[in-house]
């Protein structure tokens, strides 16, 4: 590759295996730290942990490059390092990555590698392979690094129309027959280090035409990864922001990560988020709805008003689990004024919440502030 940023060429010095083999068992230790996005419903209802391999898959404009450089941006300030992989993108879009990523501060801690719809078939399909070669050699000396590829739809493509050109004989959907291992090899190359303690951190970015997450290249990289969050158009229309799909994004090592207080909280909202798709369903008929089904309507939405956030707007993990707690002892009996909430959270220094009697003291503190007792 060469230098895009007009900055002069680089003094390369060392050397790193494009497709190299992924660590074995013995070298690998337990994945239990985690990994702030700064994104609400991410980090507390599917959290991202150091060395997983999570997939990130949607239809397009559904908000998944979005997410991701809110991950990216969210890295700010940190020691990790932080690769973007652009698979067959336009310039627009390649200028958005940049440009977002300067203005958090992230891009003097990234690598952006841009193989461009002008790219050869050659060099758009070595894109993914030569970004995890960056990502690896960094990780293998003393580096946490996360590494997007954007996106593997693309990818998969570009080694089919190789494939065709040369003659091989096609499998499922005309892409090659090694399609599967083509991407597991590079999945796989993710992870923590027992030497170290260090990590790889792998999102890989899917397409889902449609909303279709049962086709050939969604399943094969939901089942060679550690979970996947979804996003669908239709969470989009509904003003959802992010639109993550809460019935079918899991993150199977997430819990590992969590505390006992996140895990508590955890539990309580997606118990609350099922009553309420519950309780939704039956609203719809007009029909008198108990008490409790209004409680936890207004619980539901005061939730999503909670999860609903801009690009530029990042939390901090005790300021996301303040903002869902005082919501859960509302308990549905009182209208919060959420937008207020959010606001305010962002003024409590941490020091404020370091134990549990002063978390609950804090929480107990906004509720009163910017909620009102609603009749019954």
């Amino acid at each position: 590759g060469r230098p895009l940023d007009n900055k002069g060429a680089l003094n390369l010095n060392k050397t790193w295996p494009i497709f190299n083999t992924a660590p074995g068992i013995s070298e690998r230790s337990l994945l239990k730290d985690q990994l702030y996005s700064g994104v609400t419903m991410v980090d507390m209802m599917f959290p991202v942990v150091l060395g997983q391999r999570i997939a990130v898959l949607g239809d397009t404009k559904s908000g998944k490059s979005t997410f991701l450089l809110q991950l990216g941006a969210n890295q700010a300030g940190s020691k990790k390092i932080f690769v973007y992989v652009l698979i067959g993108k336009r310039r627009a879009e390649i200028d958005q990555v940049i440009e977002t990523l300067t203005g958090a501060g992230m891009l003097k801690q990234s690598i952006v590698v841009v193989a461009d719809i002008f790219s050869s078939l050659a060099q758009s399909y070595i894109a993914p392979y030569a970004g995890c070669a960056m990502a690896e050699y960094l990780w293998h000396n003393g580096y946490d690094v996360v590494i997007v590829y954007d996106d593997l739809s693309a990818h998969a493509k570009i080694y089919r129309e190789i494939s065709l050109l040369s003659e091989a004989n096609p499998g499922r959907d005309s892409y090659p027959g090694d399609m599967f291992y083509a991407h597991s090899s590079l999945l796989e190359r993710a992870g923590k280090l027992s030497s170290s303690g260090k990590t790889l951190t792998a999102l890989p970015v899917v397409l889902t035409p449609s909303d279709d997450i049962t086709a050939y290249l969604p399943t094969n990289v939901m089942s060679i990864t550690d979970g996947q969050l979804i996003f669908d158009l239709a969470t989009f229309r509904q003003n959802v922001r992010p639109a993550l799909n809460a019935g079918l994004s899991v993150s199977r090592v997430g819990g590992r990560a969590q505390t006992p207080r996140q895990k508590q909280i955890t539990q309580t909202v997606f118990k609350i988020l099922a009553d309420f798709r519950q309780a939704q369903e039956f609203s719809h008929f007009g029909s008198e709805l108990s008490n409790e089904s209004r409680q936890v309507l207004i619980m539901g939405q005061q939730l999503q008003e909670a999860f609903r956030q801009f690009p530029t707007e990042l939390y901090a993990s005790y300021q996301q689990e303040l903002i869902l707690e005082v919501i859960i002892m509302g308990n549905g009996m009182r209208s919060i004024d959420v937008a207020k909430l959010k606001k305010e959270v962002k003024k409590v220094a941490p020091s404020k919440v370091s134990s549990d009697k002063d978390f609950e003291r804090v929480a107990e503190s906004l509720l009163k502030k910017y909620s009102i007792e609603v009749e019954a």
